[in-house]
């Protein structure tokens, strides 16, 4: 009898449980926007001529035999940041590193 009470008062609770909460979906890597360090421009949509409009002509300008080139700053914080640029214009690579005297 205890086992059968036992059983009866487990199926009850488990049929008395809640689900549990879904988790919010992830989206999907195409979804997300990868902005550079400044938060100014958008990996793999900007172009150069908007980093150039935005901040400049560069201090440094690097071009590449691929056609890829760089454009480099020196940041107000004196960082050096460098935007690397495809063939086609498109802004592809962000790096910034701390100037040293």
């Amino acid at each position: 009898m205890k086992r059968l009470t036992l059983t009866a008062l487990l199926a009850v609770g488990a049929a008395q449980a809640q689900p549990a909460p879904q988790a919010e979906p992830q989206p999907s890597y195409d979804q997300l926007e990868e902005r550079d360090p400044t938060g100014q421009f958008v990996i793999g949509k900007a172009t150069a001529a908007e980093v150039k409009a935005a901040l400049g002509q560069p201090m440094v300008e690097n071009r590449n035999r691929d056609g890829s080139f760089v454009y480099t700053y020196l940041t107000p914080t004196n960082d050096y940041t460098s935007y690397v640029f495809d063939k086609t214009r498109v802004l592809i690579l962000v790096r910034s590193i701390p100037k040293t005297n």
